[in-house]
């Protein structure tokens, strides 16, 4: 028997352990808004949104999602790509009423081939 071993067994007659509660801090809330950036000078159109939206998240139009459309014209190197998207739901927090921390993203190629992301604002 080990130093430490009368600490591991169980005394007779003990209660035993109740199931620790099922974690429910990790169900994300549905996106309020979303963000549609893509490189270039200029912003997305309305058409461009609807078929990048139409492919990734067919949700957001489904639900009638406001859509905030933006461009990047220096895209992010892959290093900083997850800190600028960061910065970008800080950025639109106040305007959407949104919790930055809560934002997630996902990075895609427009169809017209440029880089371009969506991001999902959540309450």
């Amino acid at each position: 028997m080990g130093l430490f071993d009368f600490l591991k067994k169980k005394k007779k007659g003990a209660a035993p352990e109740p199931e620790p509660e099922p974690d429910t801090s990790s169900v994300e809330a549905e996106p309020v808004a979303v963000v549609v950036l893509r490189a270039g000078m200029t912003d997305p159109d309305d058409a461009y949104c609807d078929q990048i939206l139409r492919e990734h998240f067919p949700e957001a139009l489904e639900r009638a999602l406001p859509v905030k459309r933006l461009s990047q014209p220096r895209w992010f190197k892959s290093e900083h790509l997850q800190s600028g998207l960061r910065l970008l739901a800080r950025a639109m927090a106040p305007e959407t009423g949104t919790d930055p921390g809560a934002a997630t993203w996902i990075t895609c190629a427009g169809p017209d081939g440029a880089p371009a992301a969506l991001v999902f604002l959540r309450p």
